[in-house]
């Protein structure tokens, strides 16, 4: 396990000991459909696991524009319902899901 540190925009940064479970990276060629199609924007999404069995989730959205920057959002999630929550569907959560061995899927009978 590793010391780890994850900021947020206007928040306090999460401390914790803990490991990353899953990552998956956006780049400026692949377009994120939640920025419109814009291949000058981009997000990269990680999951953390930590000592005492939750997780910490990890979102970066960056921008070549002009006078851009970085924006982290990240949030504290007992299960990994709550991590879905957070990170959504999209085709990059998704891959994010696959990385960290958590299966998003809906059961039915």
């Amino acid at each position: 396990m590793y010391k780890m540190l994850v900021p947020q925009d206007a928040q306090k940064v999460f401390r914790f000991e803990g490991e990353m479970v899953g990552e998956a990276l956006g780049t400026p060629d692949r377009v994120d459909p939640e920025y419109r199609d814009s291949k000058d924007r981009w997000s990269e999404l990680r999951l953390y696991s930590t000592l005492d069995g939750r997780y910490v989730c990890e979102q970066v959205r960056s921008s070549h524009w002009k006078g851009g920057n970085e924006r982290h959002r990240a949030a504290v999630c007992d299960t990994e319902r709550e991590v879905m929550e957070f990170f959504g569907k999209s085709r990059l959560a998704k891959e994010l899901y696959m990385d960290a061995d958590i299966y998003c899927v809906e059961q039915f009978e």
